[in-house]
């Protein structure tokens, strides 16, 4: 590499045409703290950029980036030709900065790894690989040589990864939809050896990362778990946010956890709630709630919140604004649990201070959970860059487009876009999950009896409630598979069933684990429910129903004037509204209006622009509401109208979806049919044992006598004839016998079946002896 210092400058200095840009900024600089920004002369923008002068490129490269970060998309010309001769500190910085402010120009990237990927393979280092894939992955940028290179480099510093590593490296690749087995085991072993070593933010990065992965190794959930536990009393509410949504978007059922994270927050929302002045400690909290004044809540831009996608452009990455956010937040931001604070800026360090051993110290320690800077960096390098630079780490989630952010900037947080997701996560966990992880007893156990004494001065239960059920769970068990084919069967009373539920319900005491949380919704969402974005309010629906419980009425009155205002503003996109039918849909007695307003907005702006996939699942969510409507709708039909038209774009999802909301309305459209029956000839190799049942099982009930669909799926059926699918099976063999339909695949399991059908049991008789 060329030293730069025994390079002369080239040319004298010319005059640049941003000196208006060099004038403000220099304003801007002098408006700065003494101890933020070095007072200099600028370079960049202003002079000839050589050889020699690199340094100071870099220096007024980073703190543009400080001052004004959307700036530096005006001087990439000016450092492209130079990257060649950069360190790889100053190399990864500038790549960071690009992919902070998400500039996207495939070019610009392709230009910088073409001179610069020689220079990282040889001087790079672990804590520098890992901002750097961070920062690749946060703009989705592929490159095959660069790919390769990552690779390379994880293999080589693996043993030397810290905790902040792996997490940046973890979130970075999965970005990138890097595919390689063996180095996500490679930094999934490493974060299992260095476990004890690992800080509150990295676990949060990690879980939230991990939990998207199709096959999750449990173990590192269960570590990773029960060390959150020994940072209990640093978590403030969006780490108990993330951390709830990644374990059941992990298909985790942990519902013991869920009880004591949900402590935590409910005794910080009440300080958080009566430091603003909004609950006061002298009066029922709850009263409060019922006498709230609407004003001070009252949103007048409905729909218009920020569900957390909003990227803030405060983050900064040095030193001195570290010091001066502090400052900030100590005047004028909330401080909880007496300033136990995970993180007091976005400028995150790289270690976390020195943690204890559990135990009564360190569970309820008041020191707050400190960040330091690293100073592993070599200290004449000032253009270095750390991981002081790296963003608020934001969390996405795809089912329904909910989104948990975590963001560690100065408390800035809102409950209107925390706890929609809580609650959600919260009904996921009433719901079939596929692992179940162990708690550290002497851990929950010793956290449990520390909140014993924890005065409650709230009512759980409103004076005035509406019993919240889900009704979807009546209308999936009638149509199990298991249950008898009868062509005479009319649909269920819904009447009678939800008398059934709501004398269940009333009758219902709430486990334990689920007691604070409804003790949150019920006394505190009140106070910000109207601040709560318009695609969250489904989140808060879906979550209370399948907890079912005891609703504040006053709570469910609003929501549903919410949801009534945002349709009629037509807020609403296509996949939103649809899923907003979905949570609905489970709740029992939703007004006709607000059904009919829904069904009118779908036909008016989406029903003829939607794709079929979007049409057969809204059929199959309005297969379960519509014998429950008091309106007389052809809803249904105009959907199966629209998706006869686009027939050739449906896939094995959408018959399945159709299949289930024709069984559902016991209903059958001759067109729609016939093109089911047509997909699932040339395709019946798609479809899995349990589509077979549902498939065989409407063909059943409506007495279609297909030979060549009952043939062509009895393959599927004998492929699956298990130990474990046998109930499915013997379900699915009682249909051919029905039907009269003997395929020769599958004709040893009829006869089997047949034989057990026609078996004679004895009885014996009993006597009963005389007096």
């Amino acid at each position: 590499m060329i030293n730069r210092l025994n390079i002369i400058p080239l040319g004298k200095p010319i005059k640049c045409k941003r000196l208006c840009y060099y004038s403000s900024m220099k304003e801007k600089i002098k408006n700065e703290k003494d101890d933020s920004i070095i007072n200099y002369k600028m370079i960049l923008g202003i002079k000839k950029i050589s050889i020699g002068n690199l340094s100071s490129l870099c220096r007024d490269f980073h703190n543009i980036f400080r001052v004004n970060k959307y700036e530096l998309t005006n001087y990439t010309n000016d450092i492209l030709p130079f990257i060649k001769f950069m360190r790889t500190s100053e190399i990864v910085m500038i790549l960071h900065h690009y992919s902070f402010i998400n500039y996207n120009n495939t070019s610009f990237y392709d230009a910088i790894w073409k001179q610069a990927l020689h220079i990282l393979l040889n001087d790079i280092d672990c804590k520098e690989l890992a901002l750097v894939i961070y920062s690749m992955g946060k703009i989705k940028y592929t490159n095959k040589e660069m790919l390769l290179f990552f690779k390379k480099e994880i293999k080589k510093w693996n043993n030397r990864f810290s905790g902040r590593d792996c997490s940046l490296i973890l979130k970075g690749l999965s970005n990138l939809n890097f595919n390689d087995t063996d180095i996500y085991n490679i930094i999934i072993n490493r974060i299992l050896e260095i476990s004890d070593q690992l800080n509150l933010l990295d676990i949060c990065i990690i879980l939230n990362t991990y939990s998207k992965y199709k096959n999750i190794n449990i173990q590192i959930f269960e570590v990773l778990l029960n060390k959150l536990l020994t940072f209990y009393s640093d978590m403030n509410e969006q780490c108990i946010g993330s951390i709830l949504w990644s374990i059941s978007n992990a298909n985790i059922k942990s519902e013991k956890y869920f009880s004591l994270l949900t402590l935590r927050l409910r005794l910080l929302m009440h300080k958080r709630l009566l430091k603003e002045g909004v609950i006061n400690e002298s009066t029922n909290v709850l009263d409060d709630a019922f006498n709230v004044n609407s004003a001070s809540y009252n949103d007048t831009n409905y729909g218009n919140s920020t569900t957390g996608n909003s990227t803030p452009d405060n983050s900064s990455a040095h030193k001195n604004d570290y010091s001066k956010t502090n400052k900030t937040q100590n005047e004028s931001n909330y401080q909880h649990y007496n300033n136990n604070k995970i993180c007091q800026t976005n400028t995150l360090s790289n270690n976390v201070s020195k943690e204890k051993h559990i135990s009564s110290d360190r569970v309820f320690s008041k020191k707050p959970l400190s960040f330091i800077k690293n100073k592993d960096k070599d200290k004449g390098n000032k253009n270095e860059c750390t991981y002081d630079d790296v963003d608020s780490m934001k969390v996405h989630d795809d089912i329904d487009d909910m989104k948990v952010h975590l963001s560690y900037n100065n408390g800035s947080y809102k409950y209107e876009n925390i706890i929609p997701s809580i609650i959600y996560a919260y009904g996921k966990q009433k719901t079939y999950l596929k692992y179940n992880i162990n708690i550290d007893k002497n851990l929950y156990n010793y956290i449990i009896n520390s909140y014993n004494n924890v005065p409650n001065c709230i009512h759980t239960n409103p004076t005035e409630v509406v019993y919240i059920y889900d009704i979807s769970k009546k209308a999936l068990k009638n149509s199990h598979l298991s249950n008898k084919v009868n062509n005479n069967n009319n649909n269920n009373n819904n009447n009678r069933a939800i008398t059934e539920y709501t004398n269940r319900v009333k009758n219902l005491k709430n486990k334990k684990y689920y007691k604070d949380i409804i003790y949150i919704i019920n006394n505190y969402c009140i106070y910000f429910i109207k601040k709560v974005h318009y695609n969250d309010i489904k989140n808060v629906l879906y979550g209370i129903t399948k907890i079912e419980m005891p609703v504040n009425k006053q709570l469910y009155d609003t929501i549903f004037e919410l949801i009534t205002t945002y349709v009629n503003k037509n807020l609403y996109k296509n996949y939103e509204i649809i899923n907003l039918t979905r949570s609905l849909s489970l709740l029992p007695n939703v007004k006709n209006d607000i059904w009919l307003n829904i069904i009118n907005c779908y036909k008016d702006n989406f029903i003829t622009m939607a794709s079929v996939k979007n049409n057969s699942y809204l059929f199959y969510i309005f297969s379960f509401v519509k014998n429950t409507l008091k309106i007389n709708t052809d809803f249904d039909l105009l959907l199966i109208q629209h998706i006869n038209k686009k027939v050739s774009h449906i896939v094995k999802d959408d018959i399945i979806y159709l299949i289930k909301g024709l069984t559902n309305l016991n209903l059958y459209n001759n067109e729609l049919v016939i093109n089911i029956t047509n997909y699932i000839q040339k395709n019946n190799t798609l479809f899995n044992l349990i589509d077979v049942a549902y498939i065989l099982k409407y063909y059943t009930i409506m007495d279609l006598r297909n030979v060549n669909i009952f043939s062509s799926l009895a393959l599927t059926i004998k492929k699956n004839n298990t130990k474990n699918n046998y109930t499915t099976v013997s379900a699915i063999a009682k249909l051919y016998l029905q039907m009269d339909i003997y395929p020769k695949v599958i004709e040893d399991i009829l006869m089997q079946e047949k034989a057990l059908s026609e078996k004679n049991y004895k009885i014996e008789e009993i006597y009963c002896d005389e007096e």
